[in-house]
């Protein structure tokens, strides 16, 4: 009963509006109490003061109550902690005031944050050297995105937590300092230890003095802090478990009020409900329940009870309704709640019950409350992505999109210049290859994304030169016509007939050989005809894996129990079954099945890939077979199909790839076979082949400048594209020959269009991508390159076609050459886990997916997920995931003990 989990860059954009830091949640949580009326202003002398683009006396009733509430707490604790010139005093108590104002604000606009960073930056440049002015100017710097990491924010952080400013406004100086320790890699290991430790200790100490002030500010801070620090799980902060119970007793030494006290535990039993799973989870999840709902009747104005109920309710499966009802009270205790709305949507959404429409109803919901500046729209983004993990294609359909660009099309005529309306539109108009739209978006950005949106500056330095070099390729790099680059690549229609015709022509062709050459009324007849219609069904995506795999062996199965002895069931039964490990791993087997089509009346298309079975040498085939099959590929190269000249080329590289060395003139003998039965493409892509393999030896010597066997081939593959530009084998050997010689990326970028174009379900032309982009890259440009290639992985949704599997395989890339290896960073894990949680949502009964997914799990030390995930998998992984079966026991049986044996649902 995990809650689910949705991918890091949402998380962070509602996170960022909703401000989890405690100074960023003053504005949040002073909701939490009744406050007076707005304090009137000193009267100044205008000149002297900079024009504030908003006036306090016109802000609405919530936003004036929690500025004079925070101006009433901020004014008296700088005045009595100011020692500086009285010259400045004026100009610094002004900047404190604007950042009252910047507060009241979940999500201030761009306009306020530029005010109250130069009213800050003035106040410092007059001579303030008050820490707690420097931290503010530091906050509202991050805010617009120029955060000062490492050595210097951890000194912000740590000179305000040093001042005699009250304890409730130094949390927050001693949270950041505590996350700020992991970065200060300046130091060695054992000083960033001893600080992240001196930070925790101060921090606790000022918590306690805290929690002794009964104000409601205080409340709202106390708790602010709490739930980060309960409901994450940072080593540098200390564990949950730990941090709890700390909490615990200072609040209770203190004689905190028990709507706070109570408000810990709810904290507390939801995140246990959220790690958890079955009856466990469920128990964790009554205790929050129980504990918030105390917490709201005991102060139902405030809102953080009834925010965490609307994802513990829906967690405990009570409805859509309950969920609801807790939403309408956290909106009362708070119109700006950012975070009630998100949580809406996943409570409503397909993860809880309901539907994918019931979550984009939240968003249009957000769209026509229009507080763009309350931070509600930034939910919105939440519900685009549920939409998206339930419905891969979401942003590539028309219906998709609108919903998206009617959205922004309102928060932007709202707000022109919102910064954080721009990052998101521009993240998600580069997922759906809405390049035109996203170029512009990303030049007003000048490389300043909101902090959060994006993973990091890698992600978001590959959308930008991702959309910006497809406008390119559109305006010049493809010419006029039928190369629109890969942004064909995720067109669902497109991509839909394709299979519908590679399906068709497998269909085809095994029903009408098989009725021709089975007997009417042999047995196991009818099972065998249902049997090559789902072994169809598995062969369309052309990638094997995924539910459709198992079913097509499995209705073989049924066929062969049937009596059904016919050549071409039995070669299927035995690929299949050892293809998806459901069978038994006999290559004789397979072979002997394969030996019998290959000499059966079948048409040439069946006995094609059953000849080149029999004469495997790793099953036990012999090379001397091979001149038998020089009349085949003649034969099959007169078909005319497309589909059937696609697995022509496809027999074509498992014969290469199985010629023994010494025997290379084979593969002129194969090319001339082709060009005998009409097929001129096809014989320049396979003579192009043998070339490739030998350039890439090439490569790797003193002649890796020339290559001239890759030289050679590219002449040749150039040849066959012009021939027929259609067919999508000579652009995808063009990537491997651009890979070889290091050509400039408009070269390989160009030949990757034409292989996508060409064929919509292009895996191996994004893998050698991935390999072009990785091997050409420079120091941290291979995290961009591999960044760009997840994107066009995953967003495009071909997990049952193999882009999951690749998607999975960037990301371990990733975790070795950018990551160090770091699973057990939680932030890491999560980006490891978006591709196969996604893949495994996207095709629950694909068991390729859940092995790789348990595999990684287990790596990061996520038992509990990855026993989950052994346990449905059923001692049946998909073979070649793990190294062997003792290997897949071990990693089973190491995750079902650390898990403590957990049952689930």
């Amino acid at each position: 009963m995990a809650s689910s989990r949705l991918p890091p860059w949402t998380y962070a954009a509602v996170v960022v509006v909703c401000g989890l830091g405690t100074f960023a949640l003053v504005g949040h949580f002073l909701g939490l109490f009744r406050s007076p009326a707005p304090v009137a202003r000193a009267p100044v002398p205008d000149r002297l003061r900079l024009p504030s683009p908003i006036d306090p006396n016109s802000l609405p009733p919530h936003r004036a109550a929690k500025y004079a509430a925070a101006r009433a707490a901020l004014v008296p604790a700088f005045e009595a902690a100011f020692d500086g010139p009285v010259r400045i005093h004026d100009t610094v108590l002004w900047a404190v005031e604007d950042y009252a104002l910047f507060l009241a604000h979940p999500h201030p606009p761009d306009a306020l944050v530029a005010h109250c960073r130069e009213a800050l930056r003035r106040a410092v440049i007059d001579g303030c050297k008050d820490p707690f002015v420097t931290f503010a100017e530091w906050r509202v710097d991050v805010e617009a995105g120029t955060d000062t990491p490492g050595e210097s924010g951890f000194r912000f952080a740590e000179a305000l937590g040093r001042t005699k400013y009250p304890a409730v406004y130094r949390l927050e100086a001693h949270l950041d300092a505590m996350d700020r320790s992991a970065d200060l890699l300046e130091r060695p290991p054992a000083e960033r230890v001893a600080a992240a430790g001196q930070a925790r200790d101060t921090f606790w100490v000022a918590f306690a003095e805290a929690a002794r002030d009964p104000s409601p500010v205080a409340e709202a801070l106390l708790l602010a802090a709490v739930r980060e620090l309960v409901g994450r799980d940072a080593p540098v902060c200390g564990t949950p478990e730990e941090n709890y119970k700390r909490a615990t007793a200072a609040l209770a030494a203190a004689g905190a009020r028990e709507h706070v006290r109570l408000t810990l535990d709810g904290f507390d039993a939801a995140r246990a409900g959220r790690a958890g799973t079955g009856p466990v989870a469920r128990a964790a999840l009554e205790r929050a329940r129980t504990a918030f709902q105390r917490a709201w009747e005991l102060e139902p104005a405030c809102p953080a009870a009834p925010t965490e109920l609307i994802a513990v309710t829906a967690g405990l499966g009570l409805g859509a309704d309950e969920a609801r009802r807790w939403f309408a009270r956290a909106i009362e205790a708070d119109p700006d709640n950012p975070r009630a709305w998100a949580a809406l949507v996943d409570a409503v959404g397909p993860d809880r019950g309901g539907a994918v429409p019931d979550a984009l109803a939240v968003a249009r919901s957000c769209r026509e409350r229009g507080a763009w500046d309350a931070g509600v729209p930034a939910a919105a983004a939440v519900a685009f992505d549920v939409a998206r993990r339930h419905r891969p294609n979401f942003l590539t359909t028309a219906d998709g999109w609108a919903e998206v660009q009617t959205f922004f099309d309102a928060w932007l005529a709202a707000r022109p210049a919102d910064w954080h309306a721009r990052t998101l539109y521009a993240r998600l108009a580069t997922d759906a290859e809405r390049y035109e739209i996203a170029v512009p978006l990303f030049d007003a950005l000048k490389d300043r994304p909101r902090p959060g949106v994006f993973a990091g500056p890698s992600e978001y330095a590959a959308a930008a030169a991702r959309s910006r070099g497809m406008i390119q390729w559109a305006a010049v790099g493809v010419g006029a016509a039928p190369y629109p680059g890969y942004m064909k690549l995720g067109e669902p229609a497109r991509r839909a007939a394709a299979r519908a015709a590679r399906r068709g022509w497998f269909a085809r062709t095994y029903r009408d050989s098989f009725n021709t050459a089975y007997p009417a009324d042999g047995p196991g007849r009818a099972e065998a005809l249902a049997a090559l219609n789902a072994v169809a069904d598995a062969e369309a995506p052309g990638f094997l894996s995924g539910g459709v795999a198992d079913a097509a062996w499995e209705a073989l199965e049924r066929a062969v129990a049937a009596g059904c002895d016919d050549p071409l069931v039995a070669t299927l039964h035995a690929r299949f079954g050892a293809a998806t490990g459901l069978g038994a791993a006999d290559g004789d087997k397979l072979r002997k099945a394969a030996a019998r089509l290959a000499a059966s009346r079948y048409p040439v298309a069946v006995r094609l890939p059953a000849a080149l079975s029999a004469t495997d040498r790793t099953a036990g085939g012999s090379a001397e077979q091979f001149a038998d099959l020089w009349p085949l590929f003649t034969s099959a190269a007169a078909d005319p199909d497309p589909t059937a000249r696609q697995e022509l080329l496809r027999a074509a590289d498992r014969l290469l790839v199985a010629l023994p060395a010494g025997r290379a003139a084979d593969g002129e003998r194969l090319s001339a076979a082709l060009a005998a039965g009409g097929d001129a493409y096809g014989a320049l892509v396979v003579s192009a082949a043998g070339l490739i393999t030998a350039g890439w030896a090439e490569t790797a010597g003193p002649r890796r400048a020339d290559a001239p066997r890759l030289r050679e081939a590219s002449a040749l593959l150039e040849r066959a594209w012009r021939l027929a530009p259609e067919r999508p084998e000579a652009p995808t050997r063009m990537l491997a020959v651009a890979t070889g010689l290091r050509e400039p990326r408009s070269v390989a970028e160009r030949w990757f269009v034409r292989a996508a174009a060409a064929d919509p379900d292009n895996y191996e032309a994004v893998r050698w991508f991935a390999r072009y982009r990785t091997l050409t890259a420079d120091g941290n440009d291979g995290g961009q390159a591999l960044f760009a290639v997840r994107s066009i992985a995953y967003d495009f949704g071909r997990w049952e076609g193999g882009f999951g599997l690749l998607a999975s395989e960037v990301d371990a890339s990733l975790l070795t050459t950018l990551y160090r290896g770091r699973l057990d960073n939680p932030l890491i894990w999560q980006q490891m886990e978006q591709p196969l949680q996604t893949w495994t949502q996207a095709d629950p009964a694909c068991r390729y997916a859940k092995t790789v997914y348990a595999q990684m799990a287990a790596r990061a030390g996520q038992h509990v997920v990855a026993n989950r995930l052994f346990r449905q998998l059923a001692g049946r992984p998909w073979p070649g995931v793990f190294t062997s079966p003792e290997a897949y026991r071990e990693a089973a049986e190491r995750s079902r003990r650390a898990a403590g044996g957990v049952q689930f649902d």
